[in-house]
């Protein structure tokens, strides 16, 4: 079964592992979970999530809960939304990166952040009890439509920038969306920076123009457009809106692993110092950030759960994930690619340089991705072969199992979101980071 669930989401095949009974069971313990008020409903753009959110909401009525549906939305959107309305939760019908067959419920609490490693737990308890109490007639929750609520956020964005600034420029921009949530929205945010706005695959339509990951090898159209537009700066994003790219003017896409980077130099720059939160697959770059403005980086397992929770318990402003994820505490406690267009646009604006310019300025590395399909792996077994492979690495186990050198490192860990998996390796030229990966396959027998 293709189904997947974990504090990233309740992720399957529509039909296949996303059933009704699948639904129900979860929907129904989440309500159970939550406080008293009423859940916030949004969703990306894929043709099964109307069916989905009809079905959530009339499921959550059912349990007497009142619905505000906020329709198609990024999902940044929705955790905002809940912590400034302070709603009782919310639901987001999305499954992110995943092909246009999965579906998900990305579950969030009423403080505006995803479930807890820990409320997850609980959730997991509910749901193989199946003990639901629906609600009686005179009992049951409304259903209330309110599509103007994403403006809210917009605002909040706009408001940490100087709108003034980036105006002046009239920086000429192309957005490729993958006819996902973040279209509207995000050419909407551009056009209020005073950027001519060029879009591409903007369309809510949810049939995706290209392989919905916002890497290289699918933003081939962005990186066209870009040249014949002889435009400033690319924006590319992920179906639900979460996650950015960045794609320089001579159109050439940068690895996703540079947004944060190039986002945390601009912050460190120019709003404060503050140490860095990013997960343990994060590239080396975000490292090279840091110490060129003398603040540490704090690594924590994969899963943007566990940086908001790091950002709050230490205090720090700013943290992310190396796949184009901008955490920024002080407008939402998830990823958000409006906060990541809005810096990156007020970074250029500043510098007066080229984005191209500014990452090269930055450093390179040779950062290598790879995903294997394998029901299960046992990592306890693995590690023990690994250390007599590298006695000189420095192992971590936080999160599948990573191993440092001077200069590279490299992680093998299970997806959250998907049947596969992941191995990372990291290291200043390709020959060392693929001679990584080999060794772990061949041990891991992947």
């Amino acid at each position: 079964m293709s189904l997947k669930a974990s504090i990233s989401g309740i992720r399957g095949i529509v039909g296949e592992s996303l059933t009704p009974e699948v639904i129900v069971n979860y929907v129904s313990a989440y309500s159970q979970m939550m406080p008293e008020g009423s859940i916030l409903l949004g969703r990306d753009s894929r043709p099964s999530g109307d069916v989905i959110s009809n079905f959530v909401a009339y499921l959550l009525n059912c349990l007497g809960r009142d619905v505000i549906d906020i329709g198609i939305v990024p999902t940044p959107t929705v955790l905002f939304c809940v912590k400034e309305k302070k709603y009782a939760g919310g639901i987001v019908i999305t499954a992110s990166h995943n092909p246009i067959e999965w579906n998900a419920l990305k579950l969030v609490n009423s403080d505006g952040k995803f479930l807890s490693p820990e409320q997850f737990a609980k959730l997991s308890e509910l749901v193989s009890q199946k003990k639901f109490d629906y609600a009686i007639w005179n009992k049951l929750g409304t259903l209330n439509k309110e599509y103007k609520m994403s403006d809210l956020h917009l605002e909040k964005v706009l408001g940490f920038v100087d709108i003034e600034k980036i105006k002046a420029k009239n920086f000429k921009v192309v957005i490729d969306t993958v006819n996902g949530a973040g279209g509207p929205i995000g050419a909407k945010l551009l056009r209020t920076l005073g950027c001519d706005v060029i879009e591409i695959n903007t369309e809510t339509s949810g049939y995706f123009a290209h392989p919905p990951e916002p890497t290289p090898v699918n933003l081939v159209q962005l990186s066209e457009k870009m040249k014949e537009c002889n435009a400033d700066i690319g924006f590319a994003l992920d179906p639900d809106g979460d996650r950015l790219v960045l794609a320089g003017s001579n159109g050439e896409i940068l690895s996703e692993e540079y947004t944060l980077a190039l986002c945390a130099d601009h912050y460190l720059s120019s709003k404060g110092k503050t140490d860095l939160v990013i997960n343990l697959s994060s590239s080396r770059l975000c490292d090279d950030v840091a110490a060129k403005h003398g603040v540490k980086v704090l690594r924590v397992p994969t899963g943007e759960i566990h940086v908001t929770e790091s950002l709050e318990q230490t205090g720090a402003k700013l943290g992310g994930e190396g796949n184009g994820g901008i955490i920024l505490p002080q407008i939402n406690k998830c990823r958000d690619s409006l906060v990541g267009m809005a810096l990156i646009l007020e970074y250029l604006a500043n510098n007066g340089k080229k984005i191209e310019d500014c990452a090269n300025e930055i450093g390179s590395y040779c950062f290598i991705k790879k995903k294997f399909q394998i029901s299960d792996i046992d990592l306890n077994k693995i590690e023990i072969s690994l250390k007599k492979e590298f006695p000189s690495g420095e192992f971590n186990n936080n999160d599948g199992l990573r191993i440092d050198f001077d200069d590279s490192w490299v992680l093998i860990r299970k997806s959250n979101t998907e049947p596969i998996v992941r191995v990372f390796a990291e290291a200043k030229c390709e020959n060392k980071a693929l001679d990584l990966i080999e060794t772990i396959k061949k041990v891991a027998e992947i």
